[in-house]
């Protein structure tokens, strides 16, 4: 009897641990079942393979500055890449990096100031270390400042004679502009830290070092600055001499060097490489620069450019053959239904190609407005129906563009939207 409940024992014991073991591989089973279900779900969604997209930006922001530059940076995001470069892989490190989130701090201001990181050349200030690091806001009302600049007016109008380019606007020997205050307390303006810095450092460097401001710097960190800027490709290059806005002064020969001979593109016309959402916003920058490129080129197609090769040998080109291959370049890098694009920069593509005599190019462009048209409700965007009109237009649809503004100014009850129309026409 002993012997049967021992044995009993024991075969319960055993069903136990099986009952147990069973248990447990069920649940490894459903577990692995869950998080692989997670992983081939979201794999492709997190994979970073073949994104070079911040490397890129790195690496195209600081050639965008010439040698021993002083660059602006907003803050993390356009930062810690050029830092990469820089750091590890000792690129470009003759530029020296400005983070303005950082300049609202003494000890970063001590550091441009005293120490030559990679031996790049320190940044002149007017202040004392100890004022540097104590620096806090300043009151300040609008005031004019005055800065020599006969340096940087040579140098523009010899690189204007040498391109075979016609500046937008007449160098100055000395650069001007109204410093504004940038925030505002019980009535008095001030000036933050970071701002003072920008004033020291523009002051302190300019013309002897250019100086650059990156494309992601709102104009409210400018100081005032923002007429006085040229578009050099991710970065605006502060110059002496004025222009209505930061995108319509730009050197033709020079950015078409830049972005077709220069910069990197990597993987951004593959369509089997992710890229998550900070990466997509990154490159929506690239676009506005290669139409406004277009654009500028176009406005005189039968001149020619004295432009910089890949070989660094400078030769002439047709401005208009020149505006068709950036706008191609442009298309095929960031086609608009992987990278989408403002409904006014495309109708522009579109607007483009065809006065360069290239419509049947502008159908990707088309299609884009009208893929967005049928998914968006006429009375929140009206101006997206009113720009597939126009691109209807320019490539010879006009029934199809008089049947758009036709339903546009009914439906919004404007009929002076068809006298517009037409007059554009004229």
């Amino acid at each position: 009897e002993s012997f049967l409940h021992l044995m009993t024992e024991r075969l319960k014991l055993h069903a136990e641990r099986h009952r147990l073991a069973l248990a447990l591989l069920t649940l490894t089973a459903a577990l692995l079942l869950i998080n692989g279900r997670m992983l081939q779900a979201n794999f492709r969604m997190h994979d970073r393979s073949g994104n070079y997209v911040p490397w890129d930006w790195a690496w195209n922001m600081l050639q965008s500055c010439d040698k021993d530059a002083i660059l602006f940076t907003n803050g993390d995001n356009d930062t810690f890449p050029l830092w990469y470069l820089q750091e590890v892989e000792r690129i470009r490190t003759d530029v020296r990096v400005v983070n303005l989130s950082l300049a609202n701090t003494g000890w970063y201001l001590q550091q441009l100031k005293n120490t030559s990181p990679r031996g790049a050349k320190t940044v002149a200030f007017g202040m004392s270390d100890g004022e540097l690091a104590s620096i806090t806001y300043e009151p300040l009302d609008s005031v004019e400042v005055s800065v020599p600049a006969a340096i940087a007016s040579r140098e523009l109008l010899k690189e204007s004679r040498l391109q075979g380019t016609m500046l937008s606007s007449v160098p100055t020997e000395t650069m001007q502009w109204l410093m504004k205050p940038t925030v505002m307390f019980e009535g008095q303006g001030y000036l933050r830290p970071q701002d003072r810095a920008v004033y020291e450092i523009v002051t302190g460097n300019f013309p002897q070092r250019p100086i650059y401001f990156a494309l992601t710097v709102d104009t409210e960190s400018m100081i005032g600055l923002e007429k006085n800027l040229r578009l050099d490709g991710l970065a605006y290059k502060v110059v002496p001499m004025k222009s209505s806005d930061p995108m319509s002064n730009v050197n033709p020969a020079l950015l078409y060097h830049k972005l077709l001979g220069v910069y990197r593109y990597h993987n951004l016309d593959n369509p089997e490489i992710s890229l998550e959402e900070t990466s997509r916003r990154l490159c929506a920058n690239y676009s506005p620069l290669f139409i406004r490129l277009a654009l500028e080129l176009a406005a005189e197609p039968d001149a020619s450019l004295r432009v910089e090769g890949k070989s660094g040998l400078a030769g002439l080109k047709k401005r208009g053959a020149m505006a068709i291959e950036v706008l191609d370049t442009a298309a095929a890098l960031l086609p608009p239904d992987r990278y989408p694009l403002n409904p006014e920069l495309a109708g522009t593509v579109t607007a483009l190609y065809a006065r360069l005599g290239e419509k049947k190019r502008a159908y990707p462009y088309i299609e884009y407005l009208e893929k967005l048209a049928k998914t968006t409700d006429l009375h929140t965007d009206p101006r997206l129906f009113y720009m597939l009109a126009g691109a209807y237009r320019s490539i010879g649809r006009e029934q199809d563009a008089q049947r758009v503004i036709e339903s546009l100014s009914r439906e919004l009850k404007e009929p002076r939207l068809l006298e517009e129309f037409e007059k554009m026409k004229e």
